[in-house]
């Protein structure tokens, strides 16, 4: 009979979801593309590294040495996956070529090629005592792999870190060319790719802590492990809350494609079905929400998300972040003359807050868009209109 303790059982539920995704992704093809494909082998990747652990645990007997990924180095495959997860997201026509798969080759050497050819044979002491054994006790490594493979289970994690911190500038690259949104989904998908990259460097952060806890023990204590393979589940967890929450950023983005030959009475149909969602962000004031989203709207109108993102694009000919934000823009000008008119003093951020902006550059960027003025210029020549108007 088998006991879990109630970490090894959390570790097996993270598993048991991470198996859940998998055969989402692959079973739904719409999702089965190719940054999705490098998602897919992530989950893989923790599925390996949280089974190891629980056989570990668990004293379950396995032969297969290269299953026991971590010894050899596993986390080297970590940050490459990460890395072109995010690169290809945003390049559609990215493709997997012989040359990249030189990111993965400290994985293919260190835990397949030497495992799987014989060319290591790591010793049971250090196996039991634990990798970084060595390091404090080199009396233990019975050759100089034994040794090398010490100093691999920390590089390996510094490895993944890099790797995290090159996708997170990329990623935060993207949201400054971004400003705001010139598709859909784009900002969602920042915002995710952002959380799941950062949540990735916590779980380095934990690593870091673990291999400095255990560098200062006098004893390899087996639950020290959980330090960084908790951190495994949260991770899967929160893939799974993006899965749900916001669907479209596991889908393929590319630009709606509107067949050429409409009938008229489709095409009035739309017509007023956007009307409808105008009026419904109006009167709602939707738009004041500054975390609006497309399936928010979605929810809201009773429409699918895909056939209110091809509506918007249709008939607006904009983005829905430029959709949004012109009815932001016009509330903000409303306001702008009324107190031109009034003689109030004007706080022309905070009308911009109020109207559902939360950046300025990017409430600059659309007002200038929109008007042909920056906002001081805007206010200026309504300040002369009321003054002619006086006099």
């Amino acid at each position: 009979m088998i006991i879990l303790d109630f970490w090894s059982a959390l570790s097996l539920v993270g598993i048991g979801q991470a198996i859940l995704l998998l055969v989402l992704f692959v079973s739904d093809k719409r999702k089965y593309f190719s940054p999705n494909l490098f998602l897919i082998a992530l989950l893989v990747w923790i599925v390996w590294v949280q089974l190891e652990f629980l056989v570990i645990r668990r004293s379950f007997v396995i032969h297969t040495s290269v299953f026991f990924g971590s010894r050899h180095g596993v986390w080297l495959l970590l940050g490459p996956l990460v890395y072109h997860y995010v690169i290809s997201i945003f390049n559609p026509s990215f493709k997997f070529q012989l040359r990249q798969l030189l990111h993965y080759l400290p994985f293919l050497l260190f835990v397949l090629i030497l495992p799987l050819t014989g060319t290591i044979n790591i010793s049971d002491r250090v196996i039991g005592y634990g990798m970084l054994s060595v390091l404090k006790f080199p009396m233990l490594a019975n050759s100089w792999l034994d040794t090398a493979y010490g100093y691999i289970f920390i590089l390996q994690f510094i490895h993944a870190a890099i790797y995290l911190m090159i996708s997170l500038r990329a990623i935060n690259t993207a949201q400054k060319e971004t400003m705001a949104g010139s598709s859909d989904n784009r900002i969602e998908m920042l915002r995710y790719q952002k959380a799941m990259v950062l949540s990735m460097v916590a779980l380095m952060a934990c690593a870091i802590v673990f291999i400095g806890v255990l560098l200062n023990s006098i004893w390899y204590v087996r639950e020290l492990d959980y330090i960084y393979l908790l951190p495994l589940t949260l991770c899967i967890y929160s893939f799974a809350y993006y899965a749900m929450r916001l669907p479209s950023v596991f889908e393929r983005t590319a630009p709606p494609v509107f067949k050429s030959v409409a009938s008229a009475t489709d095409r009035q149909t739309q017509k007023q079905q956007f009307e409808k969602v105008k009026e419904l962000v109006a009167s709602k004031k939707l738009y004041q929400n500054p975390e609006l989203r497309l399936t928010d709207l979605s929810a809201e109108s009773g429409i699918t998300y895909h056939q209110l993102s091809e509506m918007i694009n249709r008939e607006a000919e904009v983005s829905f972040f430029e959709f949004i934000n012109q009815f932001r823009i016009n509330e903000v000008l409303e306001k702008l003359k009324n107190k031109s008119l009034e003689n109030e003093k004007i706080n022309v951020l905070e009308i911009a807050y109020s109207a559902g902006f939360n950046n300025k550059v990017s409430f600059n960027r659309y007002f200038k868009k929109q008007t042909g003025k920056t906002p001081t210029d805007f206010i200026k020549s309504e300040l002369k209109k009321v003054n002619h108007y006086k006099n």
